[in-house]
């Protein structure tokens, strides 16, 4: 779930985002934190998700130098390597992939855009 000018599915680490990250079959056990232009730093959060627990999941790009990223009103990481260039659109994006027969439920209570 985060801001990217193309699909996150397309792999683990997508290139010109900002975005939360969970994906078992790239070992995640918490919630990451990933950022990228060219290439892509991923970040732990050190915050285990866990099932049928809620989310508040912020990121803010309120300042061009750095991407600070938010668990439920609790700074996680702030990113200041391989920030989306400022030329790039960037939009929205959330995506549910199971890659297992174990259903999975995504809800999404809301979801805003502020400008600074």
């Amino acid at each position: 779930m985060g801001l990217t000018h193309a699909a996150l599915t397309a792999s683990a680490t997508p290139l010109n985002c900002a975005a939360f990250r969970f994906d078992t079959s790239a070992g995640d056990t918490a919630w990451q934190c990933c950022t990228a232009n060219s290439s892509a730093t991923v970040t732990p959060s050190g915050v285990t998700v866990a099932a049928s627990t809620t989310y508040d999941l912020v990121i803010d790009m309120s300042n061009s130098s750095q991407i600070l990223f938010y668990i439920n009103g609790i700074l996680v990481a702030t990113a200041t390597a391989t920030l989306p260039t400022a030329s790039e659109t960037l939009g929205p994006e959330m995506t549910l992939t199971t890659l297992s027969t174990t259903a999975v439920n995504f809800s999404v209570g809301t979801m805003g855009l502020t400008a600074y």
